[in-house]
């Protein structure tokens, strides 16, 4: 799902590596709440549950000082 997100115009998604660990601090976040609800509308119904969930910790991280959002790889 993410490794659609591999191109430019998702600067931060494009890093979410499929076969390791991405890690974004509180300000990485904030942007990334606005990649995420980008990439929203280019996935189906099925996979937007998943997303909507990532968003929600994206927000959570971003307003929340010291805390960061981590994407574990296979």
């Amino acid at each position: 799902m993410i490794s659609q997100a591999a191109e430019a115009s998702f600067p931060l998604l494009r890093f979410v590596a499929p076969y390791g660990d991405t890690v974004f601090n509180r300000l990485q976040a904030a942007e990334l709440v606005t990649e995420l609800h980008r990439f929203e509308a280019l996935l189906g119904a099925d996979e937007r549950g998943f997303l909507r969930a990532a968003i929600q910790l994206a927000e959570h991280c971003a307003a929340s000082p010291h805390h960061y959002l981590r994407f574990e790889g296979d």
